[in-house]
C-alpha cells in the first residue's frame, strides 16, 4: 500500500514536516531518551546504552552527546546530584 507518496524519501519529507526530526533521528532520539531513563535508575553505562539499542557504549555516547548535549558520564553525575545519600 501507498502510504503519503509514492516513495520513502517522500515519506522522510513529510514526516520531518510534521515532528521536526527525519524518522532517523525520531528513533535516536527516543533511544538517548531511554538511555537517559535506564541511566537515572542506576544502571551501568554500557548496559543502558545496549538496552537502549545500540551498538555498544561508543556508539550511544556519541549519540546521547548529540542530542542531551553532555556525555552519559557527566549526565549521571549530575543525577546523582539530587539523589539522597
Amino acid at each position: 500500500a501507498k502510504i503519503l507518496g509514492k516513495n520513502k524519501f517522500q515519506f522522510i519529507r513529510w514526516f520531518k514536516s510534521q515532528v521536526g526530526l527525519t524518522p532517523f533521528e525520531y528513533v535516536m532520539l527516543k533511544r538517548v531518551e531511554l538511555g537517559m531513563k535506564l541511566i537515572q535508575q542506576g544502571m551501568p553505562l554500557v548496559h543502558a546504552s545496549l538496552d537502549s539499542g545500540f551498538y555498544d557504549q561508543s556508539h550511544f555516547t556519541n549519540y546521547f552527546k548529540k542530542y542531551v548535549g553532555v556525555t552519559p558520564n557527566v549526565y549521571r553525575s549530575t543525577c546523582n546530584i539530587f539523589q539522597e545519600n
